[in-house]
């Protein structure tokens, strides 16, 4: 069973063995549970036999609780593959940009009134994240909500008993949180004796501490163990400064201690609230409502997907820079997760099948993610969300790139500042060459203030075996090197515990992951009690090959929650291979982002390939994910907007245009969406081709119009008559009007008559307003030929070919187009009337013609 638990799993099994050779009393509990996920290949009821408890299981992968007492002789079975712990990734935006951009001009706004021929409607758009402000402008239209719904995974936990039950009562742990009213709180221990009712576990909660009080803890459910019961945390737990997300786990225990299998489960369990109950808290501006987000991303994110085009009221900014979202016309479904393993999966499967039941399909947006596993797609929450989408119709999942695509400067080291873990993550990943029978060096450079456990993981490949020692800085004792740790060939390898220097290094170095095989060294370095932080300087990876085989290595380094980290030395630091976990997962779609201004790749923004030896590239494709302007969460005080960088916004505008796409065919596979999606894509800026995995590029800039007519199954050439979408798909039309102007300009000016059109619309586009907006008559006109579409065509991507298109609305533009110029000489100025005689030939002779075979005067010409 080599290399079937994972390290983190590995730890626990042993801290267990040696407390129980110890002897030690204060060690947990023979009984202690843990939450994992599993691969079995066969039928799980050998698994649950030995131990482990089933919630939820999907193809091979299935998600449940186990004794750690029990993971051996679950491992040792013939069907389990492999086992690991319940991860935790985070969000994935870098920042706020710099708010450089200015407001929109009446073009623009008036391109981005135009009704929509496709808004995502009969849709399911699914964001887990943070939550939601839900009386944020961006999320209102005509006093009432347009959310969906909204499905809490934080506030309430569930307890079950197993089948394996033999304990005649429960003790059950948790640990309050900080909150502003208790500052340190004392851990809270409960005991109950079977049968226990809701009533009896509430007031014993109630009971053993004065600081909880009614509010902070409601039970229902019961009487225990024959049916569940479901705590729900409030109240001081569900607050602006206390993130219910972090609320830590039940931990239950048989009482007395009984050593064995695993008798109690303890899941997150959804507390769902319906448009109805939304619309009540906004109707009665109830800024209790249990459903909150305090730190915003949620908030931003749901804007970009689905929010609605500001309507200037209640917003602290009268001219917020937004277009709204990609799909308004969803069902905007925000779950609210701790961004654990078990809470994507649970979110995920209740997305879906609240889809199922409406007869909808559904995509699933993900901004979140973590640097740990191989990078191949084989870790368990991966294939768990492949096994979501493997052989459907109508889902689709999209997730963030990551942003650990960039450099990040390590020297020197008397400047380096706090490696803060939220901005610029980069420098996390090293990849050298080991011959055989030779060695290898990675530098690690820790900051100052690095307080927390650092942590970094090795993968390979092959038939080589490495060795592996660490060596500390220079002003630490004189450069201490650790003793040499070799691959362990033990089923479950034993951690090998070092001291240098103060620090407490674990190394685990385990042989032939499963599936890939690959080969793992896991290390973590602790700091010592004086001074409390990790030694600030170089500290020396050397990788020994023992076994005459040359491999290549892989390293990556992670932190602990916002904690600095260490970064790999600034000339080992490697781009590639960066993306995020489950963004290497082989069916879901993830995303990488570029600067909609520039049209240059976001310097941060994770890069393929995966590890695995697949040509497909990874990212599949890249949106806009630089100076997004989203909703912030106001707590329900105040709307406004903000400016964000970061491959997080990415996401939602490319689930959006997915669920753009469902709307008009909902009977797409997850390959259909990907392919339409990739091969409806602009090139990238400078141009890379596809089959170059390691640009970050995939197969482009996604351009959503094109995507939604390829998913219609219309793929009209150039020119040809388009379908209209929200005005979020048209990423131009939110540049500054100075910049879009320029691109406009620059675009004209390549060919005789482009040139002839800007000089005429610097002249006369004031006039044209200001006629459109005051002279019944022309605004007619106008509006017949659905001029706010058209500015939306024409606006929308400064770089098409075809200024005007052949048909708008399935009727030729020309006739539209000769009726307003008509209106305008007969209520313009003399030089309008002027011009509009000269040049009504080439204005006509636009539609569906690129400028570049046009001659000045309208008549077809050579390409200029």
């Amino acid at each position: 069973m080599a290399g079937k638990l994972d390290s983190s799993l590995v730890a626990q099994v042993h801290a267990l063995k040696a407390a129980a050779l110890l002897g030690d009393e204060t060690a947990p509990p023979l009984s202690g549970t843990v939450k994992v996920l599993i691969h079995v290949t066969g039928e799980l009821a050998a698994a649950e036999a030995a131990g482990f408890v089933t919630e939820i299981s999907s193809g091979e992968i299935a998600l449940g609780t186990a004794a750690v007492a029990d993971l051996e002789r679950i491992a040792a079975l013939d069907d389990v593959e492999r086992i690991e712990s319940n991860g935790r990734g985070r969000p994935l935006v870098t920042g706020y940009a710099d708010g450089g951009a200015a407001e929109l001009s009446a073009w623009q706004e008036a391109a981005a009134a135009a009704v929509p021929d496709v808004d995502g409607s009969g849709v399911v758009l699914g964001i887990i994240d943070t939550g939601i402000d839900i009386h944020h402008a961006a999320f209102r239209k005509d006093g009432h909500t347009s959310i969906t719904a909204l499905v809490d995974f934080t506030l309430c936990q569930t307890i079950k008993a197993t089948e394996h039950l033999t304990a005649p009562g429960m003790r059950l742990k948790w640990n309050p949180p900080k909150t502003p009213f208790v500052e340190s709180p004392r851990e809270i221990v409960i005991t109950v004796t079977f049968p226990t009712a809701s009533a009896d576990l509430e007031q014993a909660w109630l009971r053993v501490t004065p600081e909880i009080e009614p509010g902070d803890v409601r039970v229902t459910g019961g009487p225990f163990p024959a049916n569940p019961l479901t705590v729900r945390f409030g109240g001081k737990y569900n607050t602006d400064v206390t993130d219910s997300r972090r609320l830590p786990d039940i931990v239950c225990e048989p009482s007395p201690d009984r050593p064995g299998s695993a008798q109690f489960t303890v899941s997150r369990s959804p507390l769902l609230f319906e448009r109805a109950a939304i619309d009540e808290a906004l109707r009665t501006q109830d800024l209790d409502f249990p459903f909150r987000d305090p730190e915003g991303h949620g908030t931003s994110m749901a804007s970009i997907a689905s929010g609605v085009v500001p309507q200037n009221t209640g917003c602290l900014d009268p001219k917020p820079h937004t277009l709204g979202g990609m799909a308004p016309g969803a069902d905007l479904i925000v779950a609210r997760t701790s961004f654990t393993d078990d809470t994507t999966i649970r979110a995920t499967t209740w997305l879906f099948d609240y889809a199922a039941q409406h007869s909808r399909p559904a995509v699933v947006s993900m901004s979140f993610g973590t640097e740990m596993g191989p990078h191949d797609g084989t870790t368990l929450i991966e294939r768990f969300l492949d096994g979501q989408l493997a052989g459907t119709k109508g889902r689709a999942i999209v997730v963030s790139a990551g942003n650990q695509g960039g450099f990040f400067p390590t020297g020197p080291l008397s400047k380096l500042p706090p490696l803060p873990r939220g901005i610029g993550s980069a420098g996390l990943h090293a990849r050298t060459a080991v011959a055989a029978g030779g060695d290898a060096s990675v530098d690690l450079v820790v900051g100052f203030g690095d307080h927390a456990k650092d942590t970094f993981e090795i993968w390979y490949a092959g038939a080589s075996r490495l060795g592996f020692s660490l060596t500390t800085p220079q002003h630490v004792g004189g450069h201490t090197t650790a003793p040499p740790v070799g691959p362990s060939t033990d089923p479950v390898p034993t951690p090998k515990l070092l001291e240098l220097d103060g620090h407490l290094v674990t190394v685990t170095s385990a042989l032939n992951i499963p599936p890939s095989g690959k080969h793992h060294i896991y290390v973590t370095i602790e700091p010592p009690e004086d001074p409390p932080r990790i030694a600030k300087g170089t500290w020396k990876i050397r990788l020994h090959e023992t076994a005459g085989a040359p491999t290549q290595a892989d390293c990556w380094v992670f932190g602990v929650g916002d904690d600095p980290v260490a970064r790999i030395a600034y000339e080992q630091q490697d781009q590639t291979r960066t993306l995020d976990s489950p963004a290497c997962a082989h069916f879901i779609l993830s995303v990488g982002a570029y600067n909609p201004e520039t049209l240059l790749l976001y310097s941060y923004s994770s890069r393929g390939p995966t590890t695995d030896g697949r040509t497909r590239p990874k990212p599949e494709v890249c949106a806009p994910g630089v100076g997004i302007w989203a909703a912030a969460s106001g707590r329900g005080r105040v709307s406004t907007y903000a400016a964000h960088n970061g491959t997080s916004c990415a996401v939602p505008y490319v689930a959006g245009v997915a669920a753009l796409m469902f709307a008009v065919n909902a009977d797409l596979t997850y390959d259909d969406i990907t392919r339409r999606i990739q091969e409806s894509c602009d090139p990238p800026v400078p141009y890379f081709p596809p089959e170059q995995l390691d640009s970050g590029w995939g197969y482009g800039r996604v351009n959503p119009q094109r995507a939604v007519e390829r998913a219609r199954g219309a793929t009209p050439a150039d020119g040809s008559g388009p379908v209209l979408l929200p005005p979020a798909a048209y990423p131009a039309l939110s540049l500054p009007t100075r910049r879009l102007a320029a691109q406009l300009r620059r675009r004209a000016e390549a060919s005789a008559a482009g040139r002839t059109l800007a000089e005429l619309v610097s002249r006369h586009a004031e006039e044209v307003r200001r006629l459109v907006s005051t002279e019944r008559r022309v605004t007619v006109a106008w509006h017949r030929m659905q001029g706010p579409s058209l500015l939306r065509w024409v606006l929308g991507d400064p770089h098409r070919e075809v200024l005007l298109p052949r048909d708008l609305g399935g009727t030729p533009l020309t006739a539209g187009l000769g009726r307003l110029l008509d209106e305008l000489s007969h209520a313009g100025s003399s030089g309008l009337r002027a011009d509009i005689a000269a040049h009504r030939a080439l204005a006509l002779a636009l539609p569906g013609v690129r400028l570049a075979d046009l001659a000045h005067d309208g008549t077809p010409g050579e390409l200029v």
